[in-house]
């Protein structure tokens, strides 16, 4: 399914992909996503994930409560679909932001590092 994701996702939010090409990543690890990026390289147009319907649903449902108080840094859930296999897919707005596997290129220094733990810090006061 990953290989047909950028088709599908066309298919079924095909608002996200009017404004031109896009490209893929695929990120491989326990719960492997599909980052799907338009002209903006620091903000992908969605992360798509499919994994357990039971999981994928609880996360979806805790994501939109939290998107709600904190639109810029909580990811909206735009879809949940249960898929024929009995999986789901879920489907995340991208935010901005760097993405967590650049941030040892991005942040190389100890000030650096301690910037992003402040500004971290800050974020979860948010709360």
């Amino acid at each position: 399914m990953m290989l047909g994701m950028e088709a599908y996702l066309r298919r079924r939010l095909p608002e996200l992909f009017s404004s031109g090409p896009v490209s893929t990543v695929l990120i491989r690890t326990t719960y492997p996503k599909c980052l799907v990026f338009g002209a903006d390289a620091t903000r992908p147009l969605c992360v798509a994930q499919i994994g357990d319907g039971e999981h994928l649903s609880a996360v979806h449902d805790i994501l939109t409560r939290l998107h709600a108080g904190m639109p810029t840094r909580v990811p909206e859930p735009i879809l949940l679909d249960r898929l024929r296999d009995g999986r789901s897919l879920s489907v995340l707005r991208g935010v901005a932001g760097w993405l967590w596997f650049r941030l040892a290129v991005v942040y190389r220094t100890a000030a650096a590092w301690q910037a992003i733990v402040r500004a971290s810090i800050d974020a979860l006061a948010e709360f």
